[in-house]
């Protein structure tokens, strides 16, 4: 997750423009893309999140698939025990 946080500080700095805005005026007050774009600036802002959530939900999803595959490999001596083992 920490190639999300420079995801969102390249999206801000160097695709937002807020470096070279800070650089010309000399001052530091563009943080965020919204300051320079106010509606794209947003959408912007908001990728890297969408992003991660993106990844962290298909993460989730194939370590569910991939229990399910252990659980069900292995030699149960019931149904209740490899139900229990899943849940």
């Amino acid at each position: 997750f920490l190639a999300f946080f420079w995801l969102q500080l390249w999206t801000t700095f160097e695709w937002g423009g807020c470096r070279e805005y800070n650089e010309r005026t000399q001052s530091r007050d563009c943080m965020s893309p919204e300051f320079l774009y106010p509606v794209w600036g947003k959408v912007l802002a908001a990728v890297p999140s969408f992003a991660q959530g993106f990844v962290f939900e298909f993460v989730s999803g194939l370590s569910k698939l991939s229990v399910a595959f252990i659980v069900k490999m292995q030699n149960w001596e019931s149904q209740d025990e490899m139900r229990c083992a899943a849940a």
